[in-house]
């Protein structure tokens, strides 16, 4: 049997239910390819406020792969107008803590 015969065999063969699934969430490197910028380009628009919101998990930041996506679905607007929008909502949670006041406090 031939090399290529043995890749496509059923025991090496890609199944819908066993084929890879691509990353929800994509670091900075990821996210300047989909976009096609360089790393560091992709680093100064988020600095300035001109890319999705990223999310901290541990010392990463990450970025949604879905709000990618709409982001750019939505002409790449800056963060705060993507938020405002309508495809920008349900990302995550307002950093805003509600402010608890003691009782009797005026």
């Amino acid at each position: 049997m031939s090399a290529a015969a043995e890749a496509l065999t059923p025991a090496t063969a890609a199944t819908p239910a066993t084929a890879a699934l691509p990353p929800l969430l994509v670091d900075a490197v990821e996210c300047a390819r989909l976009c096609g910028l360089g790393r560091s380009t992709w680093l100064s628009l988020d600095s300035q406020g001109r890319t999705p919101r990223s999310i901290r998990l541990g010392r990463r930041r990450l970025w949604s792969r879905e709000m990618l996506i709409r982001w750019i679905e939505a002409n790449c607007p800056n963060r705060d107008v993507f938020e405002a929008s309508d495809a920008g909502r349900g990302a995550r949670p307002s950093r805003r803590r509600s402010r608890v006041r003691p009782f009797g406090a005026g």
